[in-house]
């Protein structure tokens, strides 16, 4: 029953319930049945298993974000949340018991059609959109999980999977792979070279490797007498580390040129990994996943003023093979 409190400024009445640890917690009110609607409507969620910590109530997305991010160990797992922060627009400052899957829906839609807290109001590509939204996703899901919130907010949100398709105008010719390969070599007004990207883009454009394979390339799947790599791992986007290839089909041989094996060679003389380190990899040491390299791809191309993404190199490559004469089929993988 609520409590009466007698003090100078007038009287006024204390609901009082515990959760279901045991612990107290009150509020006052002006008057008893305010006080006694309130506690019974507490005492009621706690034995429906409905209760939540008021505390929680002003905990925001953008609270919720922060403080996930503060605890990701994995450098690519912080890259990803970092971005999600930085991109969380109107869900920033609701509440997370709030959020409802219509504000998600909302959201991606935002995210899909034009941005309007950047100043070009850009919109994000669809694997981009695919793999914050799946950040948010796990991030909420372990809210969830922590009876932080009782219900998940993307519940029934469909988040759609992001398109390979590359339009034949965004393949770039041999003369446009040669200029992004020289200009990441250079150095340019307040840009620093980057050897690394330049043999990156050198074995996708010669081996049609993915951007997530190139970055799970170790030293032991290059055979350097032979002359051909091993795709046995990959590094996706929204992988916390190494995983399989995408598929079976995936795990394959590649034979290597001259100016393939003649990359891979320095990168290996410049930067010595031992054979179970990937080849290609962050000043930490972590392995490049397929967003961070296409960020960096994608920089290169603004600077050169270049119409291409990264993974339009394995297309690239596919067109030479088909006009060696190469089947289809074979090229598909």
């Amino acid at each position: 029953m609520p409590t009466k409190r007698v003090r100078n400024t007038g009287i006024s009445w204390q609901g009082r319930y515990r959760d279901a640890s045991g612990k107290e917690h009150s509020k006052t009110f002006r008057t008893k049945r305010e006080a006694k609607a309130w506690e019974d409507d507490q005492i009621r969620a706690v034995r429906r298993g409905e209760w939540l910590d008021p505390q929680t109530s002003t905990i925001t997305v953008h609270d919720l974000v922060k403080k996930k991010l503060s605890q990701s160990a994995k450098p690519n797992t912080r890259q990803a949340r970092n971005y999600l922060l930085a991109n969380l627009g109107d869900l920033s400052p609701i509440p997370i018991t709030a959020l409802r899957p219509a504000m998600v829906r909302s959201w991606l839609h935002v995210l899909e059609t034009g941005r309007p807290w950047v100043s070009d109001r850009s919109p994000l590509a669809a694997n981009t959109i695919s793999m914050i939204a799946g950040q948010l996703r796990a991030i909420l899901t372990q809210a969830v999980n922590d009876d932080v919130i009782l219900r998940h907010p993307m519940r029934g949100v469909v988040i759609s999977s992001a398109s390979k398709q590359v339009e034949r105008d965004d393949i770039p010719d041999t003369e446009e792979i040669q200029a992004l390969i020289q200009a990441a070599y250079s150095s340019g007004r307040g840009v620093s070279p980057n050897p690394q990207l330049a043999r990156m883009i050198i074995v996708a454009a010669t081996t049609g490797l993915r951007g997530g394979e190139i970055g799970g390339l170790r030293v032991k799947d290059v055979d350097f007498f032979r002359r051909e790599l091993h795709v046995s791992q990959q590094v996706s986007q929204n992988s916390a580390g190494p995983t399989a290839p995408k598929s079976r089909r995936a795990s394959r041989t590649v034979p290597l040129t001259e100016e393939t094996l003649a990359a891979l060679n320095t990168q290996l003389r410049e930067r010595p990994r031992g054979r179970e380190e990937t080849i290609f990899a962050a000043k930490s040491g972590e392995p490049y996943n397929s967003l961070a390299i296409g960020t960096q791809f994608k920089n290169l191309t603004k600077r050169v003023g270049v119409t291409t993404t990264f993974h339009a190199l394995r297309h690239y490559y596919a067109s030479k093979l088909i006009e060696s004469g190469v089947s289809v089929s074979v090229v598909q993988r």
